[in-house]
């Protein structure tokens, strides 16, 4: 039976696959993350404005590799996926759809790789695809890469590294304030001992408590009135997608996936944090969003929550917490604070020959103005926009 190339834009065609999807993640050479999940693919789909497409590789019911698209990163809350973790991704940028990958190989040789380029590519009509490489241990899939685009003409280039935040969460708090400084030990217990002054002080994760799903809702809906993205229309805290999000957070807290963390002083949540956890021993937490009440600001409420992640993230044999890409803001602030290591993230742009983007990227790269118009305009983000309205993935 030869292998078929399936493509399900909704949640009721994705039901079938699901266990098959499950055992693709189980066999898969790509690490297992939360937000490969169906769990999370499903949830997502439940969501307003997410354009979600699922192409599988399959002889039969046997999947051989999966990819997830999402073409606006804007929209929901897939816009919460830290993309770049994984070993083989696109860069979520303003010309190319983002993409999540599953092999079933234990080691794929260039050919296989090849051929799941080739399913990327041809998903959605497009002409260059960004990939970006986080884990050194996965060099093989490196040269596969340069492989498979060396033997399909391809021009490959690569772009400009960039660095994401980790913390090693190994031992607790106690480890890792440890090995900081007197400084930053110091401020910590200060902080803790101001709010303590106050009265009660508690730290707690609820997700994984009995607390009844309307409960747990409240807590979040008003917490996310105290975080700083409540008011953007991209962000998935926005009024109009809450209700969504909230359902998918649901849905991820049925399969073990969700952490949401408390800090309470005299009863009153005064920070919280939710993220998701890797499915399985010796994974990552994934913070993904996080808020304060402004009233306890001077306290640091936030950096005593991440204390107690730190003493969660152990005790559930997890081996760190990714904080994601590292921006000089007052956003991203905190994880040039906490971080342990500076992960390298290496990226390629292939393009295939004589294609539209190829002849954009060359203007892109020789021409200063052209390059100023492409931003300024955002014409990458209209390209997109405009190929995936009118072609879409195909079956």
């Amino acid at each position: 039976m030869a292998a078929e190339i399936h493509w399900i834009t909704t949640a009721d065609d994705f039901l079938p696959w699901h266990d098959a999807w499950l055992d693709l993640l189980n066999r898969s050479v790509v690490p297992i993350t939360p937000f490969h999940h169906p769990a999370w693919i499903d949830g997502c789909w439940r969501c307003p404005r997410n354009q979600l497409a699922v192409g599988l590789l399959a002889t039969g019911r046997d999947l051989h590799a999966g990819l997830v698209f999402n073409s606006e990163t804007d929209a929901g809350p897939a816009v919460l996926v830290p993309i770049r973790l994984l070993s083989l991704t696109p860069h979520i940028s303003a010309a190319h759809p983002a993409c999540l990958v599953a092999v079933a190989h234990p080691a794929p040789d260039p050919g296989d790789i090849g051929l799941l380029l080739d399913l990327a590519l041809d998903a959605l009509k497009w002409q260059a695809l960004f990939l970006n490489f986080l884990n050194p241990a996965h060099t093989w899939l490196e040269t596969a890469v340069r492989s498979a685009a060396a033997a399909r003409h391809w021009r490959i280039r690569e772009g400009k590294s960039s660095t994401d935040a980790y913390i090693d969460a190994t031992g607790g708090s106690s480890a890792y304030l440890a090995r900081r400084s007197s400084n930053f030990q110091n401020n910590q217990r200060r902080a803790r001992n101001q709010l303590r002054n106050l009265g009660s002080l508690e730290m707690m994760e609820v997700a994984r408590t009995d607390m009844p799903r309307d409960a747990l809702e409240t807590v979040l809906t008003s917490a996310f009135e105290r975080c700083w993205q409540r008011d953007s229309i991209h962000s998935p805290l926005h009024p109009a997608v809450r209700p969504s999000l909230l359902s998918l957070l649901a849905a991820m807290r049925t399969a073990g996936l969700l952490r949401v963390y408390l800090l309470r002083s005299n009863s009153t949540d005064i920070a919280f944090e939710f993220g998701f956890v890797d499915p399985y021993p010796g994974g990552l937490y994934y913070p993904c969003v996080r808020g304060y009440d402004e009233t306890y600001k001077k306290y640091s409420p936030g950096n005593l929550l991440t204390e107690f992640t730190l003493d969660d993230t152990a005790a559930s044999r997890l081996r760190g917490i990714y904080l994601g890409p590292i921006h000089v803001s007052a956003d991203t602030k905190y994880k040039q604070t906490w971080l342990t290591e500076e992960w390298t993230v290496r990226n390629f742009l292939l393009i295939r020959p004589k294609s539209i983007y190829g002849i954009l990227d060359t203007l892109y790269e020789r021409i200063p103005v052209f390059r100023r118009l492409w931003w300024k305009f955002r014409i990458g983000e209209h390209i997109r926009k405009r190929y995936w309205k009118h072609h879409g993935p195909t079956g």
